[in-house]
């Protein structure tokens, strides 16, 4: 079986509850710390074609995603909105403001609110997850550092409420596990440090009772190719982002 693909995610997935992990939104994670416990959350960056058949295998599998979308005003993303609250998944602002008006924080504010109200005429809105800007030097976080999550009616942002120290961090940025140097932005700081080389050394660790109890995980749809040639051509197009991506992060561009 190659990686990367939705019979390796599934496979994955299958693991996690063979291993008697359950799966919360954010405020069940948190509030669930005693017990083995999965925030599992998608990030919708530009592409939207893997969306539904994750939504649709997830439901199948009676397990619940949060999916954060970074741009609801297009009309693909609209359309793949409504269809995640259709399969009963949770949604979220995957928001990119303050890197988008070059850190000028009334600009970007107004531009979170707006996209927060929009996203919430098509189902509940309970948390926001910020999209890491390899390409700024702007951490979008800052941007709700002043906000009353309570008056916005928010469980907050899993990067923020989150104990990383305590819940392990999963992330397949950039088409590998926990790559931090390909990410600037998309990382925690914990005592926890795990570096799988693949989706399949960590279904063998957790076999071994490996992993610890609490775990949030980020999957990008988009990096999941079933059709052997589209999956080499994406391996590919990865890897040549990725170089780029270490010029902006290593050179500190902006």
């Amino acid at each position: 079986m190659r990686d990367f693909t939705l019979d390796s995610y599934q496979l994955l997935l299958k693991s996690f509850q063979n291993s008697g992990y359950e799966f919360y939104d954010l405020a069940g994670f948190v509030a669930n710390s005693s017990q083995k416990a999965i925030f599992l959350r998608h990030d919708i960056d530009l592409y939207t074609n893997r969306v539904e058949k994750f939504a649709k295998l997830e439901k199948s599998m009676e397990l619940q995603a949060t999916y954060y979308f970074r741009t609801p005003y297009k009309p693909a993303h609209r359309k793949i909105i409504a269809t995640v609250v259709q399969y009963n998944h949770n949604i979220g602002y995957h928001y990119n403001d303050l890197a988008e008006h070059r850190g000028n924080m009334p600009l970007a504010i107004q531009s979170f609110l707006n996209t927060l109200s929009d996203l919430r005429s098509f189902g509940e809105v309970k948390s926001i997850c910020m999209h890491g800007n390899a390409r700024s030097s702007i951490n979008n976080l800052d941007l709700i550092n002043g906000l009353d999550f309570g008056e916005l009616g928010l469980t907050g942002d899993p990067y923020k409420i989150i104990n990383h120290d305590k819940a392990l961090y999963l992330s397949d940025s950039s088409r590998c596990w926990n790559c931090s140097k390909y990410s600037r932005w998309d990382r925690v700081r914990s005592q926890l440090k795990y570096h799988p080389h693949s989706t399949f050394n960590i279904i063998a660790d957790l076999q071994r009772g490996d992993l610890p109890d609490q775990l949030h995980i980020c999957i990008h749809p988009q990096h999941y190719h079933d059709h052997k040639l589209r999956w080499a051509a994406y391996l590919i197009e990865r890897f040549a982002k990725n170089r780029v991506k270490t010029l902006y992060i290593n050179r500190n561009y902006a």
